[in-house]
Parts: structure tokens; sequence; C-alpha cells
């Protein structure tokens, strides 16, 4: 559309608005035209703006030049559009009509395309014509736009069919058949040429079915049934194997393939195809004794066919090896010390990066991990055992993966008052993940504040919204709530606060959760073996399986003296104190689970040797001689109860119940190793007996990672 169209339309509607008939406008604008020669450069076209609108198309004339022979009708086509193929061919005295071209040279560059080319001025067409009167030319097109035989058959004399073409990837040949008569036919058939005759192969795209098999991997993945060259890419995996990256898709040719790999890529013949997921691990290197061969795929080793080079990036440049030692361990990290692990699949020339890591060595490299936040979204694995004296996060989650790689960390912290959450992390995020890690030493929080605070402490984080597994702490955790109007004080032996999930973790040792000095307005101490309580508005699964506990558990809620009141007091349990939870496949080998309190009003105090509220467990037991110790201290309107969910009765005596591997496997819905080499990060318990780890009784299930 032209611009002065629409300025020209703009002004008819200002018009009319003012009752003015546009007629004024155009004999102005003529007279304008008139007298000055031209003042507005669309006056000439006025009246082609009103017949034809701003919408106006132009149409163009398309003439037939038959070149000699019999005349075809020309046509009128829109600007843009396309020209109809003629329903009947010129005629010339037997000679064979080829086709209509833009130039009479008729150059087979400027074959006119019915189907494609458009109509943007007007043209004229040429008729080509081929061989000589009387003769007639035979196309012959198998599979593209060029026919793959000519030939030049008298008038009237018979053709024969040539053989089937050469098979074509992902179809099958269904045919041949003369253009525009949908008549089939076959090899050495004959068919009589009176006029030019084109014979085209037709072809049916295959259909195939694509099965995934985890090979190793967990989950389901459902078949797919696709039609050759439908343009569509496989499906991204949704297997998942605990410890390994899927890095591709292998045939039975052991041809490798990728998620964005197109499914005309992986196809053949037979009717049904299967590929195996490919997984590969990574075991950092820490010294020259660690070979890359430790990266292997499910057979057991990288096969050489599948993998050109194995690189260490460092500093921006790739350090090439071939699955030998990796050298010191200084030698292959980058600026933020992190490891990138990469393969090369030739047939695809594609880099896979397997793993990135930052490999945590020193007192240093550990502190620095909450040092800033960057640094709490990245991988991390731990190659020495440490030491720890200051809870990693402040304000911040971690949201990344600390494999702990079967080491130690020793907890000393102590004496700190602010902010309110303390253990290895402050906070873990919903996709955080702290995994196969020993935890020991101790933690000891006197808080003092005198706003609603709520302290809260767990070996691993004061707060778990994100997966805490594979965890074996010795770690004992007190929390002394001291200060005025403190609303609560919250220890747990894995995690202050759960709202996460906590699976295949124990904890040996003593849990304290204190309220003390305070004023009218305190209120509760929470302590449980596992978790010291789960949140009733935060978000999260909030459940624990999996996990055992020895040493007892006090919540300890004791006036200053000043007769102030006490609302609520206390809350204990073997395994969580109170709040929603799922809780399974627990065991609480506890002696103890204690209550203690003094003042004024004291009241809704529960404790229980799983939980003290009613929550929901499953397959969960208790060591049948705990003891189970309110103290009500001094007040009316006490209201202590022990529940009824408080688990199965189980004896710890030697030699009976939970004092063996058969109870273990057999009754608590756990499966117990007899040896660490049967035991991995999935199936991590191994039974110790005669000669425990460190802090655990004899006759318990450890973690493999905990035995020589």
């Amino acid at each position: 559309m032209r611009a002065g169209s629409v300025k020209q339309s703009r002004e008819e509607k200002k018009m009319k608005k003012k009752s003015i008939t546009f007629a004024g406008i155009i004999l102005a604008a003529a007279a304008c035209v008139m007298v000055l020669g031209s003042c507005d450069p669309l006056a000439g076209n006025i009246e082609d703006l009103r017949e034809k609108g701003p919408n106006y198309v132009p149409s163009y004339t398309v003439s037939f030049d038959s070149m000699g022979g019999s005349a075809i009708k020309s046509q009128t086509v829109k600007e843009g559009k396309f020209a109809a193929l003629p329903e009947t061919e010129p005629d010339k005295g037997g000679m064979s009509f080829y086709g209509w071209f833009k130039t009479e040279e008729c150059k087979i560059e400027d074959l006119w395309l019915f189907s494609k080319d458009t109509i943007t001025k007007d043209i004229t067409l040429y008729a080509k014509w081929h061989g000589t009167p009387g003769r007639h030319a035979v196309y012959v097109y198998s599979d593209n736009d060029d026919p793959v035989t000519v030939d030049d058959i008298a008038h009237n004399a018979s053709y024969t069919i040539p053989a089937d073409p050469t098979p074509k990837t992902g179809f099958v040949f269904a045919g041949w058949f003369v253009e525009n008569s949908g008549v089939r036919l076959n090899p050495s058939d004959t068919i009589t040429v009176n006029n030019t005759l084109t014979v085209y192969a037709k072809w049916s795209a295959h259909i195939y079915t694509v099965i995934f098999r985890e090979n190793g991997g967990t989950g389901a993945m459902s078949s797919i049934t696709r039609t050759f060259s439908d343009g569509k890419k496989l499906p991204a995996c949704t297997f998942t194997r605990t410890g390994y990256t899927f890095i591709g898709w292998q045939d039975s040719a052991h041809t490798t393939f990728f998620d964005d790999s197109s499914e005309e890529d992986i196809f053949d013949d037979v009717g049904t195809i299967y590929l195996d997921a490919m997984w590969a691990r990574i075991i950092v290197c820490s010294d020259s004794s660690t070979t890359l061969s430790a990266m292997v795929d499910s057979a057991g080793t990288i096969p050489p066919a599948n993998v050109t080079d194995i690189r260490w990036k460092r500093r921006g440049a790739d350090i090439t090896t071939t699955q030998g030692q990796c050298g010191t361990s200084s030698t292959y990290f980058d600026d933020d010390h992190s490891v990138i692990v990469t393969f090369t699949f030739p047939a695809f020339s594609k880099t896979v990066e397997l793993y990135k890591v930052r490999p945590v060595f020193t007192p240093a490299n550990l502190a620095a991990i909450g040092g800033n936040a960057p640094n709490m979204s990245v991988n991390y694995i731990l190659m020495n055992d440490l030491s720890c004296s200051s809870p990693m996060g402040g304000s911040r989650e971690f949201t990344g993966i600390f494999d702990g790689n079967g080491k130690t960390i020793n907890l000393n912290i102590t004496g700190l008052t602010s902010p309110y959450y303390f253990g290895l992390f402050r906070v873990i995020g919903a996709d955080g993940v702290v995994k196969n890690l020993k935890l020991t030493g101790g933690i000891d929080i006197p808080h003092s504040s005198s706003g609603n605070a709520s302290p809260a402490a767990g070996a691993v984080a004061g707060w778990n919204y994100g997966t805490i597994m594979n965890v074996a702490s010795t770690v004992s955790v007190t929390v002394r709530a001291e200060g005025e109007y403190t609303t609560s004080a919250v220890a747990g032996g894995i995690a202050g606060y759960n709202s996460g999930t906590i699976k295949n973790c124990y904890s040996a040792a003593i849990i304290i959760g204190k309220i003390s000095r305070s004023l009218d307005w305190s209120r509760l101490a929470y302590s449980g073996g596992i978790a010291g309580r789960t949140s009733i508005s935060a978000p999260g699964p909030k459940t624990i399986s999996n996990c055992w506990t020895s040493g007892d558990v006090l919540a300890d809620s004791i006036s200053n003296g000043d007769g102030k009141r006490i609302d609520y007091s206390y809350y204990a349990g073997g395994i969580v104190s109170t709040g929603p939870s799922s809780i399974e496949n627990c065991v609480s080998l506890k002696t103890g689970v204690r209550g203690q309190t003094s003042g004024v009003d004291v009241w809704r105090t529960a404790i229980g040797r799983i939980t003290s509220d009613n929550l929901s467990l499953t397959n969960c037991f208790a060591n049948s001689a705990m003891t189970l110790t309110p103290s009500a201290g001094g007040s009316p309107g006490y209201n202590y109860r022990t529940v009824n969910t408080d688990g199965t009765d189980v004896s710890i005596a030697a030699g009976t119940g939970a004092n063996t591997s058969a109870w273990w496997t057999g009754t608590a819905g756990w499966t117990v190793h007899a040896a660490k080499a049967a035991a991995s990060e999935d199936s991590p318990w191994v039974w110790s007996d005669a000669s425990p780890p460190t802090g655990v009784s004899a006759n318990r299930p450890v973690l493999w990672f905990e035995l020589p």
C-alpha cells in the first residue's frame, strides 16, 4: 500500500466527521494540480484510491506462446498468486511437449514451476518441444525432480515399464504410476505412447518403533512409533542412575546417538529398534595413583571406538590425556578449581560434559563454599577429612550437590548467636543435595536474643528443604534458647527443621533442645533424633525414611524462677518431635526420651518413642526398653501425653531383634549387605558387628564408606 493512500484515507475520515463531502477535497486537489503543478504527490491518483481502496491488489496477464503449437488461452492472475497449469497441453504435429519456460531459449533453469512460481508482472511463458514430428518423449522419475530416463518413442509404439528403482532408505517402493492417471504399473508392463509420457515412482514412508532400555538405570520411558522423515527428534532421556551421567544412546551396532538426534539418524529397515542408555561416571583424581580409567560406561570401560580423547579443562585450555594417570591434584583445575571432564564421539563430532565439580581439599576450600552467593549453587566433592567451626551459607541457601565422598568432617560449632540456623550448612535449598558424608564432633548453640528468634540446629543443616542422604552422624547437638521472648529452640540429629527429604542416615548422639531464662512469651523446646521438627507452613515433601537413631533426646523448658509462665513447654521424639511428616522404615534405638519443665501454667507437652505427635508412620520400630520420662515441674493445667504412634516394639538385647542383621533385612524393610563390596550409593547399608565405626555400638547397620 502506498503511504499516500493511508494519508488520504485519514483525510477522508476527518471530512466525514465534519459532514463535508469528500468530493470537495477531490476538487480542491484537482485545482491545486492545475494552478501549482503539484502540491499533493497523490493528487492524480485520487480516483484510483476511491475505486480500488487501500487494500487494492493489481492483476497481471499470463500469456502462453506455444512456439508454433496450438493456441493456449491466457490467464488473469492476482499479484503474488499462482498461475494455473493449462488443462490441455498444446499440440504440434506429433512432437512431444516438454513444458512452459520463462524465456524463448527454454533453458532448464528457466522452467516455470506452477506450484512454486508466483506472478509479479505481466509475463509470457514459452512452450518447449522435444523430438521430431511423429515421435514422443518418455520421462521416468524415480526419486527427484530430474528424470532418470528420457526416451524418444514413435507415435503409437509400446513402452516397457522399467524394473523397480534403487531402494530408498526409510521408504518402501509402492509402484510405478503414469502421471495424471493414478494407474499402478509393474515392471515389464507395456503402454501405448501417443503423446508425451511421464512415469514416476511412488514411495511410502516406513513406520517403525523405537524402544528405550534403561541399561542399569531406573525409571520408565514409553516406546515411540514414528513415520520416517517426519522430522522429529528423539525424546529426552528420563531414566536416571545414581552416581552416573547419561551421555547418549547405543543401538545394537554400538552406534551412538544423542537426545537431539533426528529419528532419521537411527533408522533401520527392521520394524523395531532398541536403544540402550549409555552411562558414565567419574572419580575425581586427588593424586597420581587414581587413573582416568575410573570413568566407565555400563560395560566397565569406555570403549575406545566410542571415545577419541578425554580432556581436563585448565584455565580455558584443554589438556589431553589417554586414560592414564591424571597427575597431581593441582595440575588439572581451572581458575575456580572446577574439574570438567569431557569426551568426544567421532561419528557426531559432539563433546559431552560428564561432570563438573569443585574438589574440597582444605579447610579454606570448605570455608569458601559459604563465602559468596555463586559458590552456594556449585557442586563439590570432599577429598580429605576436614574440620569445620562455622556453618556455611549465612542467609543464603545451598542449592548445589555436596558429595562427601565417604570422608569425615569434624564439627566444632559453638557459641554462635546469629543468624538462627546452625549445622554444616545453615539452610539447604530445595535443589540442594548433601550425601555420602561422615560427621563427628558437636554443636552447642547458646542463642540469646530479645526478638522473636527460633534457633535451630542439626549436624547437616539448621533447616533442610532439599535432600540429605547417606549421612552418618555422631554429632551431639544442643540448642539453648536463652533470650527474652524467644519463640522456640529446635534440635535435631541430622537437621533442625526438615521440609525436604532425609533418607539412609543415622544419628548416634545426644540431642538437646532447651529454653530457659524466659519471659511470658516463650514457647517451645523441640528435640528429635533425626529432625527437630517439621514446619506446618513451609513447602516440601517432609519425609524421613530408612533412618535409625541411638542416644537420648531431651526437650527442656525451664523458668528462670521469676514466676513468669511458660506457654506450651516441649515436644520430643526418637525420630522427629512434631509437625507434618511422612516417616517410613525408621528405627529408634534410644534408651530414653525425656521432657523437662518448670514454671507457671505449663501445658501441651508431649514425648514419644518415634514422634510426639499423631503423625503417619509406616513400618517404624522403637526399642522396647526405651524410657519415656516427662517432667511436670509445677503448674495447673499441665497436659503431658505420650502418643500411640510411637512404633512397634523391638528388642536390642544381645543376639535378638535389632541386634541381628536378619531382623533389619527381613523386618525393618531395609537391605543390609554382609560385605562392603556389595553396597553402593543406591544401596548403602552394610552390617557392622565386632568392629563398628567410632561412636557406634556393635551390631548395627552402617554406611559402606565407614568400613575399611
